[in-house]
């Protein structure tokens, strides 16, 4: 699956052409070095039309994540986001810390502090930006009772308004 990518198709813009489109410095600034740092780019932006997806994530979108980050991640979210339709770097890495805080993930490099605030630890040998992929521990998915999402005895998934965080952050290995 190749996702995004192709911002602009085989045409060249100036950045006197993405200035007349009222871009920002840095907008433009990311998009003429998208070829050489999509991270840089689609951390922040996608493709030129594609319309970015804003509030809740929708349940094919939560699916598609939690099968991108199933052997690890290495915290290159705009990269990362290509595959997420709709959704640029930072909206991956926010809700990937989301799903932290719920306990649904356990990532070694993350670390909850006393003031409850999650704060990431870059380990030796992890260099920014890197390919370098960490490692992650999944919380056991719950007995599915019966019934129907949104009546008594149904489950939300993770992330979704009603599903149930643990009573405690998870302890996180350092």
């Amino acid at each position: 699956d190749a996702g995004r990518g192709g911002s602009g198709g085989d045409v060249e813009y100036t950045a006197e052409d993405l200035k007349a489109l009222k871009w920002s410095d840095a907008r433009i600034k990311a998009f003429l070095g998208r070829k050489t740092n999509p991270n840089a780019y689609y951390y922040r932006f996608n493709d030129m039309g594609e319309a970015q997806e804003t509030g809740e994530w929708s349940t094919a979108n939560k699916k598609r994540f939690m099968e991108l980050i199933k052997d690890g991640v290495d915290y290159r979210w705009g990269i990362f986001s290509m595959r997420i339709p709709g959704r640029v770097g930072y909206q991956c890495s926010n809700y990937y810390r989301k799903l932290i805080m719920e306990g649904v993930i356990n990532d070694p490099n993350y670390h909850i502090e006393a003031d409850g605030k999650l704060k990431f630890v870059r380990p030796k040998g992890l260099k920014r930006g890197g390919p370098q992929t960490t490692k992650l521990e999944f919380a056991p998915a719950p007995a599915k009772p019966s019934g129907a999402k949104g009546e008594p005895g149904a489950t939300a998934e993770p992330g979704e308004a009603g599903a149930s965080a643990p009573a405690a952050p998870p302890a996180v290995k350092k």
